[in-house]
């Protein structure tokens, strides 16, 4: 995979988007449940990894190779979703956090997460996703 090259944030929105588009199609049921994030996001990665099949797409993934992947100020994280390599080499391509619609904590908090990610991990781009009701918004950081 090292010689692969790194997809444009062009790629990278268009395997974002049409993967939303598949999870709003053939997963409302999940959509319509309360507290269902990380199944959700479970899901949705798996539509992104069938756009980006030459990368890793994974759920909660907190290692940087070997070590625990931290933020800048040293403390664990685990973003949503990630687009990379596995491997202390990396890369790291994208980092999404993602929220329900129905889910009261602050956007801000995951928005920042995702500018330390870009900064401290060296992800090229980074989406908030926020699930709606009828269709989700993804927004760049």
């Amino acid at each position: 995979m090292s010689n692969t090259e790194i997809p444009t944030r062009e790629r990278i929105e268009e395997a974002i988007n049409s993967s939303l588009k598949m999870l709003y199609t053939q997963d409302r049921d999940l959509l319509n449940q309360r507290g269902l994030e990380v199944t959700i996001n479970a899901k949705l990665a798996c539509y992104i990894q069938s756009h980006l099949p030459e990368w890793n797409v994974d759920v909660e993934y907190r290692r940087e190779g070997d070590n625990p992947k931290c933020n800048s100020e040293g403390k664990e994280v685990q973003p949503d979703i990630i687009i990379h390599q596995r491997g202390p080499e990396g890369p790291n391509i994208c980092a999404i956090e993602a929220k329900g619609h129905w889910n009261d904590e602050g956007r801000a908090i995951d928005k920042g997460k995702l500018a330390d990610y870009k900064s401290a991990q060296g992800y090229t781009t980074a989406y908030f996703i926020e699930y709606g009701s009828k269709k989700a918004s993804l927004q760049a950081i």
